[in-house]
């Protein structure tokens, strides 16, 4: 056995450990926003309608809205509403990211929140592209990450275009056959 076989756990000082903020995250691709803000406007909308519809079929429920007072409230709210789909899913557009590394990949998300995810390559089993209709649209997929043991992704990277999506999971997965090689060339050595 060599001194390089053997096993250390030295004791490393907080100062030493890189912060997370330290950590240079890529960007999502512009067009996520724009998915978001598709999506955001889908249920604007459709609130709208429903809303259109209930007041049509009952003829008296504008007029007790409109003599009651509270039309200026309302357009107020459909107005903040409004706007808010157009701020709201730029924030969230801007505080996702991802980092591949040459052993892990880490991935931040949360507007109030924040949260980073980490996930080195050796628990991977597989990954898995994923894209919806209005993502094709927007030409974006999702990226999903699976370990062993787990029946969902344990990691989820959305707003992707396909070359980098495609890119990424080819990385992760030459590692993972490569990981999976050398556990297969140890396993065959004979034991003394």
């Amino acid at each position: 056995m060599t001194d390089a076989d053997v096993f250390t756990n030295e004791q490393l000082q907080s100062s030493e450990i890189p912060h997370a903020n330290d950590f240079t995250f890529e960007a999502l691709e512009k067009r996520y926003c724009t998915l978001l803000r598709i999506i955001w406007f889908g249920v604007y909308v459709l609130i709208l309608g429903v809303n259109g519809a209930i007041r049509y079929l009952n003829d008296n429920a504008f007029d007790e809205i409109a003599s009651s007072g509270y039309l200026p409230l309302l357009f107020a709210i459909a107005a903040v509403i409004a706007v808010a789909g157009i701020v709201v899913p730029y924030l969230v557009w801007r505080s996702r990211g991802f980092q591949l590394r040459a052993h892990d990949i880490h991935y931040k998300h949360g507007a109030l929140w924040r949260h980073v995810t980490y996930l080195p390559f050796c628990r991977i089993q597989h990954v898995e592209i994923e894209s919806g209709p209005l993502e094709r649209l927007c030409k974006l997929s999702t990226l999903k990450f699976y370990s062993a043991g787990g029946g969902s992704a344990d990691m989820k990277i959305p707003g992707l275009g396909f070359a980098t999506a495609a890119k990424i999971r080819t990385v992760v997965m030459s590692y993972v056959s490569d990981s999976a090689d050398d556990t297969r060339d140890i396993q065959e050595q004979p034991h003394d």
